[in-house]
């Protein structure tokens, strides 16, 4: 939005402009400082500092007389601001941070430009990176594919957005309240929890891209160095730009919340001593995985495409498709209505609603028909999917051979599991438990983990009703402070068990790979037929254990 004088302010403003008070030689001769002084002897405190900012934007560093006339418009509310990125944004501010003393830095229009307050030392740090920016572009411009070029170029950007985002303040009241309220999700998550293969990567399981990120994710746990150098390799790829356009799901495991996976949507264990190393590490690992997986599924998806002779260029839907289908494929789906700038406050009430969106569109048959959506994205959908369920059943079809039982009765609380003695597997990444709900739905009916079948239409006083299962459904994927809340309500679990303030607390901050091993040693005497089980659960393998 264009801003725009209050009308008392308004008023003030023209009348200086018309005595001659306000004069183009004499702010010239001021400071920053002195300039915002001057503005608030005639429009007040509030609105100094941007009438200042515009001059210096329109005044100082153009043609003064022109400029003058730009600014006093403006002011008043004439033209509409324009926006640009934050990189770009620094390129184009070579003159107002690289002022030679106090005397001449543009303080209120460097402050406007970056949204936050810069000092005339900070200024000087930020063109110097800038600089640094501008010269390692130039050196990759001259050999794009040269990795080593691109991770120095995408290490300079990153090194900007740091140094900007470390200038402004926390974010305020509501993103610490977040940030506090996400805890026990990210506990659950944060310790030796590889699990994005085979719960957000599911839909990958047949394509090379997914193997090459399983081999690089140790690496991005053991060393930061790795997990930059990933991020700067992709900042500085010549796709980048092209995935940004479709709004491939890169992401990061900064401050930003909405930035970061959203099974880690806080960043406060990060910050306790020696523990937050190890959960730092788990969150490089998940993360990294999954920047890999989904830009290079995406560079080569769009390579092909282009050797298809698609319209991938930037704006075209079909980018967007491509993008889209990574993204369904990998857990970060689309959220309607403008959601998916609030992912931090949703992911308070759910566990995982972006991994929601992706499994609705991965299954959704629209995708696979519809002319309007790119071939290339189109035939990898299909592709992926089927991929995916033909390694899944050959799984289960190994671990049947090994001696496991598996259901595949649809309505089945077990439906698509593998079950060795007591140890139940899902090998389905969770997805067997949508196909689960519609056919419980359809058929009316529900058959328990020992085989009883109920009836969801019989009427009778106390029995499981289709809404009971849509509820329990639901309840299931409320994230974790959320889900505690309806079953203190309810009394218990959405499984029918019984629960305790003290009984949800420690399930809520009991990281998923150590509440899992407890299951398996009360439930399994002998350790050794723990190990696999508990491996499997390390990499995203839902594993649930009864007594016999």
């Amino acid at each position: 939005m264009a801003y725009c004088l209050p009308q008392d302010a308004t008023k003030k403003f023209i009348e200086a402009l018309k005595s001659g008070t306000i004069n183009p030689d004499k702010m010239v001769s001021m400071s920053s400082d002195e300039r915002r002084t001057f503005f608030e002897g005639i429009v007040g405190k509030n609105d100094a500092a941007e009438v200042n900012a515009q001059l210096e934007a329109k005044l100082l560093l153009k043609d003064q007389k022109t400029g003058m006339v730009t600014w006093a418009k403006k002011i008043t509310g004439i033209t509409e601001a324009q926006r640009s990125d934050l990189v770009s944004k620094i390129n184009k501010m070579d003159r107002i941070l690289n002022a030679s003393d106090k005397q001449s830095f543009l303080a209120d229009l460097a402050s406007k430009k970056l949204k936050t307050e810069v000092t005339f030392e900070e200024a000087k740090n930020i063109a110097k990176l800038s600089k640094k920016g501008q010269d390692t572009k130039t050196e990759l411009q001259k050999d794009p594919f040269n990795k080593a070029k691109q991770i120095a170029y995408g290490r300079s950007v990153m090194d900007i957005s740091d140094y900007v985002d470390s200038l402004k303040p926390s974010g305020g009241l509501k993103n610490t309240l977040i940030n506090i309220a996400n805890i026990p999700k990210t506990a659950l998550t944060s310790i030796l929890h590889f699990s994005a293969p085979f719960v957000q990567g599911w839909g990958m399981l047949s394509t090379k891209s997914f193997y090459e990120a399983a081999g690089q994710m140790f690496k991005y746990f053991v060393s930061d160095k790795s997990f930059k150098d990933l991020q700067a390799s992709i900042i500085g790829h010549p796709d980048y730009k092209f995935a940004q356009d479709g709004k491939l799901g890169i992401t990061r495991i900064g401050d930003k919340l909405n930035d970061r996976e959203e099974a880690i949507q806080s960043n406060l264990l990060q910050k306790i001593p020696v523990l937050g190393k190890l959960v730092t590490a788990s969150s490089r690992g998940f993360t990294g995985f999954l920047n890999y997986l989904r830009f290079d599924r995406f560079t080569k998806l769009l390579a092909s495409a282009r050797l298809n002779g698609e319209d991938v260029n930037l704006g075209s839907r079909n980018l967007k498709d491509i993008a889209n289908v990574v993204n369904d494929f990998t857990g970060r789906g689309h959220l309607p209505f403008g959601l998916d700038r609030s992912t931090a406050l949703l992911n308070t009430m759910f566990f995982s609603p972006r991994k929601i969106a992706a499994t609705m569109e991965m299954f959704n048959p629209v995708r696979y028909v519809d002319p309007r959506i790119s071939p290339t994205a189109k035939m990898a959908a299909l592709r992926q999917l089927t991929g995916s369920i033909v390694v899944t059943a050959s799984v289960l079809e190994l671990a049947h051979l090994a001696g496991a039982s598996v259901n595949l009765n649809p309505t089945a609380q077990n439906f698509m599991k593998a079950k060795f003695g007591n140890t139940t597997l899902d090998m389905t990444g969770g997805n067997a438990i949508y196909v689960r709900l519609l056919a419980r739905l359809f058929t009316g009916k529900s058959t328990s983990a020992s085989g009883k079948i109920y009836d969801l239409t019989s009427g009778k006083y106390g029995g499981e009703t289709r809404a009971d299962v849509a509820i329990s459904y639901f309840r299931d994927k409320l994230a974790p402070l959320a889900g505690s809340v309806a079953n203190l309500l309810y009394g218990k679990n959405p499984i029918g068990q019984p629960v305790t303030l003290g009984s949800e607390v420690a399930g809520n901050l009991t990281p998923i790979v150590i509440s899992e091993f407890i299951n398996l040693m009360q439930d399994n005497a002998n350790i050794s037929t723990i190990v696999l089980p508990e491996l499997a659960a390390i990499f995203g393998v839902s594993v649930s254990a009864t007594k016999p």
